[in-house]
């Protein structure tokens, strides 16, 4: 029996180491997941990423490489603050070390941190002075880029006298055999970046030019309905003016039927002291006074009506005609030299210039399990 439960338990131990195997090894395949699922088009959800890591970290809390995976989806998303966490969760020393110093540095730049990124560059350019590997080279050209994108794009992210001592202190700690990549780096981003102030005189040329275009349409178009307004503004006032002068005699229409109205009462209380006769005469004199303003336009009440009307739309008119010469005054200015491009925002980027390419750093990652 005993022999029994024992060969039962070594049963459950390698089961459950085998599983313990095959979920770390299905661990690098996940953090590859993660990162392409950050550089495709469009990218998976921010939300959906974080909760695969939450299920990373629960599988393997010890592995830095969770953290380090996360925080490049985060920088490539632009959550920076988040990719700070995620950097600062990683604590040990490891053969990716110089790829998380390099990720913090560039971090503090993105965020605008410019004392912590020029000390995360300094201590990288120390742990290089030992690192005889292949992505040395990459990280002496990453730091080449920086103190590129200080002297021409991020020129006022720092003074000429700290980019001079910083750009001394790199070169001093970095050893001879990574002084070129170092200098092919700065000269990679001086280039990048007088190619896109080419670009971009040359994009905001076309831009001024098609915005001139479409300025140029929109005035022909408002000044086509100005026109229409003004002439129809004029025409509306012309139709006040005359009815004014059509109906200039009939002002008194009203007190005519007030008078004629109270003749009428009077006369019916005096009906009973009249006799038929004269009641007749009186009724039919108050009939033909009644029908005479009718055919004047039955009194200024109707006519107050119609004059309003006509009014109101000489003021509707108007409104419209203001709105449209405002309009137009604002299309006759001159078209900016400074007229915005798709190249603005990029072209002070220090990712534009000193950014991480996702695609190494995932077979680094990848490499670092094997």
């Amino acid at each position: 029996m005993k022999r029994h439960w024992l060969i039962l338990g070594v049963i459950a131990v390698t089961a459950y180491a085998a599983a313990a195997l095959a979920e770390t090894n299905d661990i690098p395949r996940q953090l590859a997941e993660l990162l392409d699922g950050a550089t495709k088009v469009p990218p998976d959800s921010f939300v959906a990423a974080q909760a695969q890591y939450e299920s990373l970290n629960q599988a393997a809390p010890t592995d830095f490489r969770v953290e380090y995976t996360m925080a490049l989806v985060a920088v490539q998303r632009h959550h920076l603050t988040e990719a700070a966490s995620y950097l600062d969760k990683i604590t040990t020393d490891s053969q990716l070390d110089r790829s998380i110093r390099r990720l913090k540095a560039l971090v503090h730049l993105v965020r605008g941190e410019q004392t912590a990124a020029q000390s995360e560059m300094r201590g990288l350019a120390v742990s290089l002075r030992s690192d005889s590997s292949a992505g040395a080279n990459d990280a002496a050209k990453w730091l080449g880029e920086v103190v590129g994108y200080y002297a021409g794009p991020g020129a006022d992210k720092i003074t000429v006298a700290d980019l001079t001592a910083l750009e001394s202190d790199l070169k001093a700690k970095l050893p001879d055999a990574l002084a070129l990549s170092f200098n092919s780096g700065k000269l990679a981003t001086t280039d990048l970046f007088q190619q896109l102030q080419k670009d971009q005189a040359a994009a905001r040329i076309e831009a001024k030019a098609k915005l001139a275009d479409k300025r140029q349409h929109d005035q022909d178009q408002n000044d086509k309905a100005l026109a229409e307004i003004t002439q129809k503004r004029e025409a509306a006032e012309k139709a006040v003016a005359d009815y004014q002068q059509q109906n200039n005699g009939k002002a008194g229409s009203d007190n005519q039927i007030n008078r004629l109205k109270q003749d009428v009462v009077r006369q019916q209380q005096l009906e009973e002291s009249l006799n038929p006769q004269t009641r007749l005469r009186a009724t039919q004199k108050l009939n033909q006074d009644q029908q005479q303003l009718q055919q004047l336009g039955g009194g200024t009440g109707a006519n107050s009506g119609k004059l309003s009307s006509l009014q109101a739309e000489v003021a509707k008119l108007k409104k419209t005609e203001q709105a449209l010469t405002a309009k137009k005054a604002e299309l006759e200015k001159r078209v900016s030299s400074n007229t915005p491009t798709s190249l603005d925002g990029k072209l002070d980027a220090v990712l534009t210039y000193a950014g991480i390419d996702l695609e190494q750093e995932k077979q680094s990652i990848l490499a670092s399990y094997k």
